[in-house]
């Protein structure tokens, strides 16, 4: 059998721990709050004439609105996304619903008001005509 004893070995034997309880190295912070460059701000200022930032305005409530539509007239919008599918246009993307009913209102608003009244009596709601 070897003669080494069990003894435990102390990994810190070779250093000086007292070195590691002093404040060197720490990074010495001021109690002072940063105080703002005056100088700077009001050089700012001048350059902006002294306009400051706007509020934001305040964004209108859009309140949506829903309609209803009798299936031959959802037929009319399907067929139109049906024709834009069969022909595509590459720099546009694909029109919703929405977006036909929305080119149908404009085509109507360019009406005279005798033809959107007769549009109106033509295409009126069940039971209304």
């Amino acid at each position: 059998m070897s003669n080494t004893k069990n003894d435990p070995v102390d990994p810190f034997a070779g250093i000086d721990l007292d070195r590691f309880k002093t404040e060197q190295g720490k990074k010495k912070t001021s109690l002072r709050k940063p105080q703002p460059d005056k100088e700077a701000i009001k050089a700012v200022a001048e350059q902006n004439d002294f306009q400051s930032r706007q509020a934001a305005p305040k964004k209108k409530k859009i309140i949506t609105k829903t309609f209803s539509l009798f299936q031959d007239e959802c037929n009319i919008i399907n067929d139109v996304l049906r024709a834009y599918l069969n022909n595509p246009d590459e720099g546009l993307s694909q029109p919703s619903g929405s977006d036909i009913v929305r080119a149908a209102l404009h085509i109507f608003a360019e009406k005279n008001s005798q033809e959107q009244v007769k549009l109106i009596k033509e295409h009126r709601g069940r039971g209304r005509k």
